[in-house]
């Protein structure tokens, strides 16, 4: 079985986007580097998990061992 606690990636994407993925506690956190339109979706990423609970659905997600995720922009 794939263990996220030794999880670690760093991926280089089209243009200058870089990514790294990070498992901390019951969170997966995706820190984005150098996204461009970082502005426009920041909005729908920030405090996810309280929007998801906010309308009744669960933010653990099964196919991450029911973590959560969490997306940082840098």
């Amino acid at each position: 079985m794939f263990c996220l606690a030794q999880f670690r990636l760093k991926v280089r994407k089209s243009g200058n986007v870089q990514g790294k993925v990070k498992l901390h506690g019951d969170y997966v956190r995706v820190d984005v580097f150098g996204f461009e339109h970082q502005d426009a979706v920041r909005p729908l990423l920030d405090n996810l998990q309280a929007k998801l609970l906010k309308n009744g659905l669960d933010p653990r997600i099964p196919w991450l061992n029911n973590h959560k995720i969490c997306f940082r922009f840098m």
